[in-house]
């Protein structure tokens, strides 16, 4: 077989050949990110949570706190667990997780209501997990509001109030809620994708690192940089590229998958999601090129890599809006290719916004490289070009 002459074609050769023969590169390149995205997308399958377990204490043992009772659990999103006849046992199987939350019908429930009282109806959320808490909190709150509406209507009636009175007196003033974008509250449209694509930018960093600081560990730079022509920018370009590329195509095949078997909205633009993860993947690479660069040392990249990677997902503003970012948080999240991927895939999957409305974010993507590169390009320079360091191999 012919090989390309000395160059970044070279290079780039030579990457693809260590591809296709170490089972660490095609760990970190395909085997991981293929299954990681399968595995998101089995947790999440259910698009939306359903039948999480609480628990009724019913001190009243009337027709309304078992009809209460009842409502609870026809809720899809609730499932009535556990009725325990004391609030202690109640509380002890919140406490060790069994149950989300727990409610408490008091006593005299139903002769207080008759007699026109407003008794008061305990509900005790577990927030320390604050996705199920939230969700246990909305639909108990829904159901018990049902029946509080429905025993005030019924109680006006009774006073002689037409339906319609005793409707307006409960509720003069109705508020409409339309869901704009999302209706269905599926959690998996806007966790799958932000979870992917914060486990491919990891990905993609590693795999760089991994590339860069190979030649650090068996000292083979020199024969990396000879490849090139001698040439840093072709040493440089021709290393990243077959990274590039074939996180660009796994990002497309995932796209695919997401919008086509998988059935997820898609109202905007897939070229320019599919641009944005692109664009993300070599984000990653120029971070990892500056880790690398500026340490010289391939386990401290790594550990730098972790550290800048792993809590990505929290300041990529969609697990916690940007808007209430402080400062330093705020500063964080714009230099990570992540936040700025994510934007452009929720407006173009979910709100169908214009292109124009995603300039900004688009060209955060194409200058993260730019400015990563530019604060290490010196350091890579006096690093290839120094062959004590390096090693001649």
């Amino acid at each position: 077989m012919r090989y390309p002459k000395r160059g970044w074609l070279r290079v780039a050769w030579r990457e693809l050949w260590h591809i296709q023969h170490s089972s660490q590169a095609l760990l970190l390149t395909l085997i991981l990110p293929l299954t990681t995205a399968a595995l998101m997308a089995l947790i999440f399958g259910a698009s939306v949570p359903r039948a999480l377990p609480v628990v009724v204490v019913d001190l009243d043992h009337s027709s309304m706190s078992r009809q209460a009772t009842r409502m609870i659990n026809a809720n899809p999103g609730l499932k009535v667990a556990f009725q325990d006849p004391e609030p202690d046992e109640g509380f002890r199987r919140v406490k060790n997780g069994d149950a989300y939350a727990l409610v408490l019908f008091p006593q005299h429930l139903e002769r207080d209501v008759i007699k026109g009282k407003s008794p008061s109806v305990g509900l005790y959320v577990n927030n320390q997990m604050l996705l199920p808490g939230s969700l246990v909190s909305r639909d108990l709150r829904s159901s018990l509001g049902t029946l509080a509406a429905g025993v005030k209507i019924q109680v006006h009636r009774k006073l002689g109030e037409s339906r319609h009175q005793a409707m307006d007196r409960y509720d003069p003033v109705r508020l409409e809620a339309h869901a704009l974008f999302n209706p269905e509250l599926d959690y998996r449209c806007f966790l799958v994708p932000a979870l992917v694509a914060a486990l491919l930018q990891i990905f993609a960093m590693f795999a760089a690192i991994r590339a860069f600081g190979r030649e650090i560990k068996v000292r083979s730079a020199g024969l990396w940089f000879r490849h090139s022509g001698s040439k840093v920018s072709h040493a440089l370009f021709g290393k990243m590229l077959p990274y590039a590329v074939i996180h660009s195509l796994l990002s497309l095949v995932l796209l695919m998958v997401w919008h086509g078997p998988l059935g997820n909205p898609h109202v905007g633009s897939l070229a320019a999601e599919w641009l944005a993860l692109s664009a993300m993947g070599w984000g990653a690479e120029t971070i990892a090129l500056f880790f690398v660069g500026w340490t010289s040392d391939y386990r401290l990249s790594l550990s730098m890599g972790a550290f800048f990677g792993g809590p990505a997902m929290a300041f990529a503003g969609v697990s916690f809006p940007s808007a209430a970012m402080n400062g330093p948080a705020l500063g964080w999240s714009s230099i990570l290719p992540l936040t700025h991927t994510m934007r452009i895939f929720i407006d173009q999957s979910l709100r169908g916004a214009s292109l124009n409305a995603d300039l900004v974010p688009f060209l955060a993507l194409a200058g993260l490289p730019v400015l990563f590169t530019a604060l290490t390009w010196k350091r890579w320079v006096a690093l290839l070009h120094n062959r004590a360091e390096w090693g001649q191999s």
